[in-house]
């Protein structure tokens, strides 16, 4: 699982090559303390997405929807 160490490491690099906003995809999930600091602090600047996303991006590719 990603935990939340990685979560503050790559906002601290959006924030230092000031980007707009970054994404964290994962084929695992993460810690349930990074959902919670997500909702809570980070929502604007970074979007996290986890093994269920990437399998419903892959089946909305196969199926063209």
């Amino acid at each position: 699982k990603v935990g939340i160490d990685i979560i503050r490491s790559f906002c601290d690099v959006i924030r230092e090559e000031n980007a707009n906003k970054g994404i964290i995809v994962t084929t695992s999930y993460f810690t349930s303390g990074v959902s919670k600091n997500q909702k809570e602090k980070r929502g604007h600047i970074l979007d996290l997405r986890n093994r269920d996303d990437v399998i419903n991006w892959v089946t909305d590719y196969q199926f063209g929807k």
